[in-house]
């Protein structure tokens, strides 16, 4: 029997190129759609437009053609839709270059925060985290196999417990070190005046805790790895160094995150592909962006896929500058892909590779 739901065919839609006949089957019922609209409504009134469902960006581009919007929302379960709609308009031209694109992980979500647009200031306060201390772990469990290794990390993290032990019998024991993290922190501390840096040993997991439920940050930055663990979501989790008690073992994982109290603005996760996760139907993807998002952070921003560190350092130190003479999150994130994709940074990263996966998810 075939288990696959319809994000998954979506998905395969996207990569296979037939996304395509969405748009040759439905364009006629959305040239319909419009004529309504022109009909009944003054047009001009109309500035924005949310999308449920907007696969590829099809409609988003077709409407576009015909009114004048200055805000598109796009919400759709499979990430490989989400990332066709950024890159491509009709035209050969980024989508990036004529919408800055607002996300949502959940309808329920967007609709409890109600409408708000955030900005920071260059006298924000800067929670910035990075570059933690990677220890190679040894640990052995004699009990563990590939039957009950699931189940252990399932049951750990509901009594929170240390789950070190299952991430090394996953082949979790050693991670790249990230040289690009410390001057991306260090280039932040330049741009804003109230910043807390942690990094090496002071990154770790109980530190983070204590100071996200201080709510005393606007911006909190991760600059770290990550692991996304599709069949447990739960146990996806931010690679942070490990703290000197039983349960804090430096996996800072989506149960524990949701359970934090979260008042900051905007959420940055500048870490390997933390904009994946397992598809909940209805709620969208259950992922470090819900789980912030239900901690409490108003916006979050994610990659989609593995990025590289030199590249990301120049886009987030643009970002950041961006931010501190006041633009808005999502606008920022906009205007630096565009300078990216003007090739104002080279020839090399105009290529969406480096541009393309970080992905906004707020208001």
């Amino acid at each position: 029997m075939d288990n696959k739901t319809a994000i998954d065919e979506f998905n395969i839609w996207a990569q296979t190129g037939k996304d395509r006949g969405m748009e040759h089957g439905h364009a006629s019922s959305v040239d319909r759609m419009v004529e309504i609209l022109y009909e009944r409504y003054d047009t001009k009134n109309i500035r924005s437009m949310l999308d449920l469902g907007c696969g590829n960006g099809w409609m988003l581009r077709k409407i576009r053609a015909k009114l004048t919007l200055d805000r598109a929302v796009g919400i759709d379960g499979a990430s490989f839709m989400i990332d066709k709609a950024n890159k491509i308009d009709p035209n050969g031209n980024y989508l990036i270059n004529s919408f800055d694109i607002n996300y949502l992980s959940s309808l329920q979500l967007f609709i409890s925060k109600g409408v708000r647009d955030y900005s920071a200031q260059k006298g924000s306060k800067i929670l910035a985290i990075g570059s933690p201390k990677f220890s190679k772990s040894e640990l052995t469990n004699q009990f563990l196999d590939d039957q009950n290794v699931y189940r252990n990390l399932v049951s750990k993290i509901e009594a929170n417990q240390n789950i070190d032990q299952e991430f090394v019998y996953l082949g979790y024991t050693e991670w790249d070190s990230l040289p690009g993290a410390i001057d991306e922190l260090n280039t932040i501390s330049e741009i804003f005046n109230d910043v807390n840096i942690l990094t090496r040993s002071d990154a770790n997991e109980l530190s983070v805790k204590v100071l996200c439920d201080l709510n005393d940050y606007d911006i909190i930055h991760f600059a770290t790895h990550s692991i996304t663990i599709d069949d447990i979501p739960q146990a996806s989790s931010i690679i942070l160094s490990s703290s000197q008690t039983t349960v804090d073992d430096g996996y800072l994982n989506i149960s524990e995150i949701s359970k934090l109290n979260i008042k900051s603005s905007f959420i940055n996760l500048a870490s390997c592909e933390s904009g994946v996760g397992e598809i909940l139907p209805g709620q969208g993807i259950y992922s470090f962006t819900q789980a912030f998002e239900y901690a409490g952070a108003q916006s979050v921003l994610v990659s989609l896929w593995p990025i590289d560190d030199q590249s990301t350092s120049i886009f987030m130190t643009n970002f950041y500058s961006k931010i501190a003479s006041g633009y808005l999150y999502n606008h920022a994130l906009a205007e630096v892909k565009r300078e990216f994709i003007s090739g104002k940074y080279g020839e090399e990263y105009k290529k969406p590779y480096y541009w393309a996966p970080f992905v906004y998810y707020g208001k």
